[in-house]
């Protein structure tokens, strides 16, 4: 797939001409799977993915539960302000968006998480505003819009998922197939 201007193109083998603009290239930055290990399996990014969490108890690889594969990544104990967070330098690239796989043990989630972005650790974005889960146990795929321009080639771009409430100390969230997908 390419991207030319705002437009997403499909090549299918035909010749395409262009008025002098650039053809981008949509590269995935990272491809974080949870198989038993937080290493991303898909890593274009300049340097190593910092992935951290604050304020979860209970943070540990799943076999029941998960999207893809054999394994999700869970944590309990969500109070307002906790987060499962990568920090990516995106030099290089631009159009950021982030998708994953998640699921919940209790629809209390819904509203209460928001995926966030950062140029800098400070300054934050919503990119996914209002998690929200129709079922428990069921897996949920989400898209962020794409990141602002601030996020762009940038050398400390944060991701968070973000509580913006607190639940039940023991209802679990899980994540699965994480994704950064950028244009080069």
């Amino acid at each position: 797939m390419y991207k030319l201007g705002n437009n997403i193109l499909h090549l299918d083998n035909k010749l395409i001409y262009g008025s002098g603009v650039p053809i981008l290239t949509e590269t995935t930055l990272f491809h974080m799977t949870f198989e038993n290990t937080l290493t991303p399996v898909v890593n274009n990014t300049v340097d190593n993915i910092k992935f951290s969490q604050n304020g979860l108890i209970g943070t540990s690889y799943n076999t029941q539960y998960k999207c893809e594969g054999t394994y999700s990544y869970q944590g309990r104990g969500w109070g307002i302000g906790d987060y499962w967070q990568w920090l990516v330098n995106t030099t290089g690239f631009k159009d950021l968006t982030f998708s994953f796989g998640s699921l919940v043990t209790s629809t209390a989630f819904n509203n209460k998480l928001d995926v966030r972005v950062s140029p800098d650790g400070t300054n934050w974005t919503t990119v996914i505003a209002n998690l929200t889960y129709a079922y428990a146990y069921t897996c949920y795929y989400k898209l962020s819009d794409i990141f602002p321009a601030s996020c762009n080639n940038n050398a400390t771009t944060y991701i968070r998922i973000y509580m913006t409430d607190s639940i039940t100390p023991s209802s679990y969230y899980y994540i699965d197939d994480v994704k950064l997908i950028g244009f080069k």
